[in-house]
């Protein structure tokens, strides 16, 4: 009776490690997924699709924020492009944006449209499911947040679901800055190019710290 109670606490255990082994392989290919390209769009699909996978979501939103703290780019996986419009169209969706992007930490709601409804906004366009959410931040900056469903008929998300949610922002952060990074260049070098082909004299570009000429 003993040995058995053993060997099926062994059993569990070795499962409990390979479990643990795989969702840390999925974390790490998803974050190299993740910063494979400096396309921002591309860079935000993958994210999202991973942030499901990693996580057994049904369907994910990113939302992510300027400097000013306002919605910027909205990017969903798992539901169709009409749901996507109605969800970019929601009246009450910029409230309970603002209300999540505030929360200075994840959030993981057993039932999510009890959870908005509470909130005083509208809840129909919720379907039944539970719900996680986590802001991504690089370096102490606010880039954007995760909002992960899950409905009914496929579980609830679980405390490890938000570990391992939160650890993926991070690195969801770091792409997502990098391709607004590579993004801003390319339009610089794109206007400069523009000015030098339109100007009737010639253009210097000089470091902004030295004073030397670059180009």
């Amino acid at each position: 009776m003993t040995d058995r109670g053993v060997g099926g606490t062994e059993g569990q255990l070795t499962r409990e490690i390979r479990r643990l082994r795989e969702r840390i392989s999925g974390l790490s290919a998803a974050s190299v997924r993740a910063s494979a390209s400096l396309d921002l769009e591309t860079v935000l699909r993958e994210v999202a699709e991973n942030a499901c996978a990693l996580t057994g979501a049904t369907s994910c939103a990113i939302v992510t924020i300027a400097e000013d703290g306002t919605p910027r780019d909205f990017v969903t996986s798992g539901i169709t492009e009409e749901q996507h419009r109605q969800l970019a169209e929601w009246p009450d969706g910029s409230r309970l944006f603002e209300h999540l992007r505030d929360l200075p930490e994840g959030v993981r709601i057993a039932d999510g449209p009890a959870y908005v409804r509470g909130l005083g906004f509208s809840w129909e366009l919720i379907p039944p499911s539970s719900f996680l959410g986590t802001p991504m931040r690089h370096r102490g900056v606010h880039v954007g947040n995760f909002f992960l469903l899950k409905e009914e008929g496929a579980g609830k998300f679980t405390a490890e679901d938000g570990e391992i949610l939160a650890l993926f922002a991070s690195q969801a952060a770091t792409a997502v800055t990098n391709a607004r990074t590579h993004r801003a260049v390319e339009r610089g070098r794109a206007d400069l190019e523009a000015v030098i082909e339109t100007s009737p004299v010639g253009v210097v570009v000089l470091d902004a710290a030295t004073g030397r000429p670059v180009s």
